[in-house]
């Protein structure tokens, strides 16, 4: 199981639009199952389902269909502050989690020689969000990558992944590649099929 973590300014239906929206320009739908709801205070965690469309890419087995894939959400409030001075603290059981986050960050750390704005931009960020791929689900590790990179390109999330990334890096870092690709390849050549979307009931 692989996790991206993201630093965003709110997560409603606002940044999940904007994050469809930034697919929409990329030939790429992807719609979330409206019957679960993501759109609550953290700290909650869910597995969400959605249905996706890749027409960019002519090596994707399925470019006429659209399929159901998901992946595992993770939600915690963030202060920036208040992280910062509890610096390597989980940020899970900093604001009183019973399990808390297993997925520590050294902020004092991260932050050593980069530049001052990233310190502002962290202090607009209100929520933590950690995706994790589904190895269960199909095509989960691809689309957790298409979301991931979404959220910080279409609604200005920052990524961490060991350090934080620069806004100008997200896409060639995040989005899949074709050896992201070749892993979807080889699970149907191991017999995977996929569930063809049909509504959400």
């Amino acid at each position: 199981m692989y996790a991206y973590k993201l630093f965003l300014p709110a997560f409603g239906k606002a940044e999940i639009n904007k994050a469809i929206d930034y697919l929409k320009k990329k030939s790429i739908t992807l719609q979330v199952d409206p019957t679960v709801n993501i759109y609550r205070d953290p700290p909650w965690d869910t597995t969400l389902m959605v249905s996706l469309k890749v027409e960019n890419n002519p090596k994707w087995p399925y470019p006429d269909k659209t399929i159901v894939s998901g992946f595992e959400l993770k939600a915690y409030p963030f202060d920036f502050d208040q992280v910062l001075k509890n610096s390597g603290i989980s940020i899970g059981k900093l604001f009183g989690l019973a399990k808390g986050n297993p997925d520590k960050i050294d902020f004092k750390k991260a932050l050593e020689g980069r530049d001052r704005g990233l310190s502002t931009q962290l202090k607009s960020m209100k929520v933590e969000l950690s995706i994790y791929d589904e190895p269960e689900i199909f095509a989960g590790y691809y689309t957790s990558m298409l979301f991931a990179t979404a959220l910080a390109k279409g609604a200005g999330g920052i990524i961490y992944e060991g350090e934080f990334v620069e806004e100008g890096n997200v896409e060639r870092e995040f989005m899949p590649t074709k050896e992201d690709l070749e892993s979807v390849l080889e699970d149907i050549e191991d017999g995977e099929k996929p569930e063809f979307f049909k509504g959400w009931s």
